[in-house]
């Protein structure tokens, strides 16, 4: 391994990218930026559990990897983005001046139990996809989440939380966290 450097250090703004077609092009790389976010935050759900030996009081004496289960990228919509509130908002729709306007009316045409919009590509590169990882969701299903609240304030930046859940896509792959160029759309 390489010695420890402060230019390897995980860090700065990333943006949230729709069904990219091409990692070896620019931003958006064939895809849809999705306005501007913030507090992204990739989760793997991988699952582990601990054996634990009741001889020594309950010390740990060995662990398991027991498979990846709920991985999901949350993340802040700091703009009020057609694309990205159209992406992840199951009432979202577009005003007559052409921005989202998301209603909810108790007898309109989305109901509880309505199939959220369909699955999509996801990247989330970050300033340097070529010295920091990426997140490459091949098969994320958006979703507002259930806490989702606009702060109205001047003392607050306002923002809209959302869930991109990675399910496996058609050869099975969940998630890639790497760099870019060791990735195909």
């Amino acid at each position: 391994m390489a010695a420890a450097t402060t230019l390897g250090v995980v860090k700065g703004p990333a943006r949230l990218i729709l069904n990219p077609t091409d990692f070896t092009t620019t931003l958006p790389y064939g895809g849809t930026q999705l306005g501007l976010a913030r507090g992204c935050e990739f989760r793997y759900g991988t699952k582990t559990h601990v054996e634990r030996a009741e001889e020594w009081g309950g010390a740990p004496v060995r662990s398991f990897y027991c498979g990846d289960g709920d991985a999901r990228l949350a993340a802040i919509l700091r703009s009020w983005d057609v694309d990205a509130l159209n992406a992840c908002w199951p009432t979202s729709s577009a005003g007559a001046s052409g921005s989202p306007v998301v209603a909810s009316t108790v007898n309109g045409s989305v109901r509880a139990g309505k199939a959220l919009t369909g699955a999509a590509i996801l990247l989330v590169p970050l300033d340097s996809p070529g010295v920091l990882p990426s997140v490459y969701i091949p098969n994320a299903l958006p979703r507002p989440d259930e806490a989702a609240a606009i702060m109205l304030s001047r003392k607050t930046e306002a923002g809209i939380a959302v869930w991109w859940d990675a399910a496996p896509d058609s050869v099975g792959r969940a998630y890639i966290v790497g760099f870019l160029a060791d990735m195909t759309p």
